[in-house]
């Protein structure tokens, strides 16, 4: 008996990053839905119910940021994973304040994903390796530079 593939929805602007996702996580996730509007995040979760959102940051109709608190709220059982181009620290950080379990990078490769994947749902933080450099780079600033 094969297990069921855990369900996914996708909320990417960009159709060829969405499409390009789909194919990668097709054989081993089950992609409900593919949003492109911030403001139909919510209504797909609630139709869909996907166990974890791959939201991007910067959606038009509604930023994932904003999201995120209240895909938090009225969805605790959905797992949320930021998936951005932006490389911030800052960022990362309140995403996960407001309820993200992962922040990965949209350069990361296969591998990486996967992983972030994996360690999400064993119900484990997962933050790009490349954010957790940028954190040792920005404390240990070179003093000359002050």
């Amino acid at each position: 008996m094969t297990t069921p593939r855990r369900r996914l929805l996708i909320a990417e602007d960009h159709a060829n990053v969405a499409t390009s996702l789909t194919a990668l996580l097709d054989p081993d996730y089950e992609v409900v839905a593919v949003v492109g509007n911030g403001a139909a995040v919510q209504d797909a979760v609630a139709q869909h119910r996907p166990e974890l959102v791959l939201l991007d940051l910067w959606l038009p109709g509604r930023n994932g940021l904003d999201l995120l608190k209240d895909l938090h709220r009225d969805f605790p059982e959905v797992r949320l994973v930021i998936l951005t181009m932006h490389a911030d620290i800052v960022v990362a950080v309140e995403a996960m304040n407001r309820g993200a379990l992962g922040y990965i990078l949209k350069d990361s490769g296969y591998e990486e994903l996967q992983l972030a994947l994996r360690q999400v749902f064993e119900g484990r933080a997962y933050l790009s390796p490349r954010i957790s450099g940028e954190t040792a780079t920005t404390i240990f600033r070179d003093p000359q530079q002050f």
